[in-house]
């Protein structure tokens, strides 16, 4: 099409898919256990475990007895490979599931070495579900 300015515009069309799909990276399904710490502005810090349900290179979704709100800081401390790691991250999206509260995790960046270890963690869980 051509705008009135004289220059060509462009026009796409969208995929439902495409407008709620905002992750930077695949998620993989895991079944893991781990803790999670964060501050409750009326009692200071609290600690509970979770599940993480599915896990990427950039973040990760957890169930929890409880609903989280968006924007919550948290740290996240679970084993990859029977290393002990923790994760930093900000709650950027809730929802729940039946009865279960479920909060999508962002990581913040980390540390090549936890990079490294995390991206080998998620391809031996692809080949273990592939093959």
């Amino acid at each position: 099409l051509l705008a009135a300015s004289g220059s060509l515009m462009r026009i796409a069309r969208r995929d439902a898919s495409e407008e709620t799909e905002r992750r930077l990276a695949p998620r993989l399904r895991v079944d893991l256990v781990a803790m999670v710490t964060m501050s409750a502005s009326k009692v200071g810090l609290v600690e509970f475990e979770t599940d993480v349900v599915d896990l990427s290179a950039s973040g990760c979704a957890i169930r929890t007895a409880g609903s989280l709100a968006v924007g919550t800081q948290l740290a996240i401390d679970l084993e990859l490979a029977d290393t002990p790691v923790k994760f930093t991250g900000v709650v950027v999206r809730t929802w729940t599931v039946g009865r279960a509260a479920h909060a999508g995790i962002q990581f913040d960046p980390m540390p090549a070495p936890i990079t490294q270890l995390l991206n080998r963690f998620l391809v031996e869980q692809l080949r273990t579900t592939d093959g």
